[in-house]
């Protein structure tokens, strides 16, 4: 007699189990990527008469994650899936979903890569599936085109004994990078710090220089994702300031992150002579001060020209 229990609880349990979600190609005339192959995943259950089915699909062309959520079931359900994009996870809205309705969520990604990387990959879990969509995207940290962290506000601040750089950096992006921030001056030399201004959010970093309160600072920032790490530049700027005004900081090309041979020492010619000089003039940045000597030189070649003439 005990032994039939035994038997008619297995066979129970056994009916009673839920079936486990799968993971299929499906057709390609319903995709929201627009032709793509997507997988189907299942998610059943009939003693609750839960019946949902995910479409997953990646474009690669647009860097684009669609998923299609149908709801065949008798109940409400709160669709949901989680992505990930080069390893850093992000929660895509999905409404609740009624008896026989369907919603399509289409994210393109490209915002969130990681920028100091060509090969990406784009995980996608549904219902216990996961999906993993690796391609290659090359992407110009250094271009303005692309947010990522760059220098926003450049300050020297001055005491009775003492003189403070302070950098800001924002952060337009979709993700956070663990961020060195460099500053070189011609008394200062390489001093740095570590941050992760998160996204779409600002930091102050501050660094403390050996010029004195009275001099005339010139210098760079840099800000980068890792040392040695070429496809890691995001912004480089050189400012020069004199005592009681602000700083006056222009753009810079990015040539090389420090590390390996890259020189350390701040060195701007045009700089040092204004620096030591201490003249009125406004600080020049590399295309105002390419102008003016091209302009001399048309200047002088006009005079001997004239004199030639004459």
């Amino acid at each position: 007699m005990d032994s039939k229990r035994i038997l008619l609880v297995v066979l129970v349990l056994a009916l009673t189990a839920v079936p486990p979600a799968t993971a299929l190609p499906t057709e390609q005339s319903e995709s929201p990527c627009g032709g793509t192959k997507e997988y189907k995943v299942v998610d059943r259950e009939e003693r609750f008469n839960l019946h949902i089915i995910y479409l997953v699909g990646f474009l690669e062309e647009d860097n684009r994650v669609c998923v299609e959520v149908k709801n065949k079931g008798e109940i409400e359900y709160p669709g949901e899936f989680g992505l990930w994009v080069d390893g850093d996870g992000f929660s895509p809205e999905m409404p609740d979903l009624e008896s026989g309705e369907s919603k399509s969520v289409s994210r393109d990604v490209t915002k969130y890569l990681d920028t100091t990387q060509d090969n990406h990959s784009v995980r996608v879990v549904v219902s216990g599936q996961r999906f993993t969509f690796n391609f290659t995207h090359h992407l110009n940290a250094s271009s303005p085109e692309i947010p990522t962290p760059y220098v926003s506000d450049v300050r020297v601040v001055r005491s009775s004994d003492s003189t403070e750089l302070v950098s800001t950096v924002h952060n337009p992006g979709e993700r956070a990078y663990a961020l060195h921030v460099r500053t070189e001056t011609f008394e200062t030399d390489n001093e740095f710090e570590i941050g992760a201004p998160q996204p779409g959010n600002s930091s102050d970093f501050k660094f403390k220089l050996d010029e004195d309160p009275d001099d005339v600072i010139a210098g760079k920032v840099m800000v980068y994702n890792d040392t040695g790490q070429p496809e890691g530049k995001f912004d480089q700027k050189e400012f020069i300031a004199k005592p009681n005004e602000t700083a006056n900081a222009w753009d810079d090309h990015f040539e090389q992150v420090p590390g390996g041979t890259v020189e350390s020492d701040y060195n701007n010619e045009t700089a040092r002579q204004y620096r030591e000089g201490y003249v009125d003039d406004e600080a020049l940045s590399p295309l105002e001060r390419r102008a003016g000597a091209a302009l001399i030189v048309l200047t002088l070649i006009g005079a001997v020209l004239w004199r030639r003439a004459a």
